[in-house]
């Protein structure tokens, strides 16, 4: 556990959990590194040069490890992570469930193929409201320039008003054979925040198939697209058209193509639980998940 106050940018970082950090969001980030608050144009333009090129871009070191320490400490405690609602889900890679009247209406190989994810979650709801995890997916200065980097200058983006999954933590728990099955996600991009990464060996490695759906064969069922056959290989374990991210380390940030690159996390085998702090935005105001994502991922 880290004590005591570490020097950032000028400003005394307590790392004290009884703190308000409603204000003080940007004393999380390491903004030498990555100045965002203002943002520097020539930071958005790498940043969105390699999203656009690899499918994924990783910012290690975003949060300073203080900040992730102070994270951990206040918003994923052992007794809430253990709490966490857990869901079990059998689908495919386009999340359907194997009773999906497009699959019975589609033998296609890639719908009809499934994998099991278990993931636990700590939701919105569950978080100190006035902790850092919350102070900083509302900092305006973070949603600013993931807008930039995803969408273009003067595109406005907007936080979920999802009670439950606005900003939640995926909890992967050792021993529990956690994991996430190769998936699409429905949103456009994904941004998440490595927190505490599973014991070397142990599993919980992020896998990444990147631009899977660009040329839109997969959702035609064009078996002769790029697309579709590399979406099977990785189905086979060809790791030739896997990209593991070995780089995802804690208080790295995490904006890729969810929509577009299929992409798992391997199951958690033993040693300390996988916790990722992921953070939804949209381009509409107002957004809210659906019932059944909400039962099927918080229970409720």
């Amino acid at each position: 556990m880290l004590l005591g106050f570490l020097s950032v940018r000028g400003r005394n970082f307590s790392t004290n959990i009884t703190t308000s950090w409603s204000t003080r969001a940007q004393e999380l980030v390491n903004l030498e590194r990555y100045p965002i608050e203002p943002i520097d144009s020539s930071l958005v333009v790498r940043c969105r040069d390699v999203l656009r090129e690899t499918g994924v871009c990783l910012l290690p070191s975003f949060l300073h490890q203080a900040a992730v320490q102070t994270i951990l400490q206040s918003c994923c405690p052992e007794k809430v992570c253990a709490s966490a609602f857990t869901s079990h889900n059998t689908h495919n890679i386009f999340q359907q469930e194997p009773n999906s009247l497009e699959i019975a209406q589609r033998e296609a190989p890639l719908r009809t193929r499934m994998g099991l994810s278990t993931i636990g979650s700590i939701a919105c709801d569950e978080l100190p409201s006035n902790g850092p995890l919350l102070a900083l997916y509302h900092w305006n200065a973070l949603r600013d320039f993931i807008a930039q980097v995803t969408l273009g200058p003067n595109i406005p983006l907007y936080r979920l008003a999802d009670p439950l999954g606005a900003c939640s933590v995926n909890v992967f728990r050792a021993g529990a054979e956690a994991g996430q099955w190769w998936h699409f996600d429905e949103a456009q991009f994904t941004t998440t925040i490595m927190l505490q990464e599973a014991d070397e060996g142990c599993g919980g490695n992020f896998d990444l198939v990147p631009d899977v759906r660009s040329d839109g064969s997969i959702d035609s069922n064009d078996q002769s697209g790029a697309g579709f056959a590399r979406a099977c290989a990785a189905l086979d374990e060809d790791h030739s058209v896997i990209r593991r991210l070995h780089e995802f380390r804690p208080g790295t940030l995490s904006i890729f193509h969810g929509s577009r690159s299929l992409h798992r996390v391997t199951p958690v085998t033993a040693g300390k639980d996988r916790l990722v702090a992921v953070l939804c935005f949209h381009t509409s105001p107002g957004v809210v998940n659906s019932d059944s994502v909400r039962k099927q991922y918080w229970g409720r």
